[in-house]
C-alpha cells in the first residue's frame, strides 16, 4: 500500500489550516448571538465546505430560538438546550 495516496499536498493543507483558522474566529464572533454569518464571514467562506465543516464542528444555530451555541449543546433536532427543555416542559403540561 503506498502512503503517497494519503499525503495532503501543500496548497491543500494550507487552505484547510486558513478556514479553520477563519472558522474558528467566526465562531467566536457569532457564539452568544442571534446575528447571521453575513456580517463576519465573506460569502466565498460560506460557500466553502471545508470552513462550514469546521463551523459546524464549533458552534450551530438553534432551529428554534434562532441563537448561536457551541455545537455540542444542540440536541437531534438542533435545538439548544434551554429550548429543549421548555419543549420537553410544554409536552408535559
Amino acid at each position: 500500500m503506498s502512503t503517497a495516496a494519503t499525503l495532503i499536498d501543500p496548497e491543500t493543507a494550507a487552505h484547510q489550516h486558513q478556514m479553520s483558522q477563519r472558522a474558528h474566529e467566526v465562531a467566536e464572533a457569532v457564539l452568544g448571538t442571534c446575528g447571521g454569518l453575513d456580517d463576519h464571514a465573506t460569502e466565498a467562506e460560506r460557500d466553502d465546505p471545508t470552513f462550514c465543516a469546521h463551523l459546524d464542528s464549533t458552534v450551530g444555530l438553534c432551529d428554534q430560538c434562532g441563537w448561536w451555541v457551541d455545537a455540542s449543546e444542540l440536541d437531534e433536532n438542533d435545538r439548544c438546550e434551554g429550548c429543549a427543555e421548555d419543549h420537553e416542559e410544554g409536552e408535559e403540561s
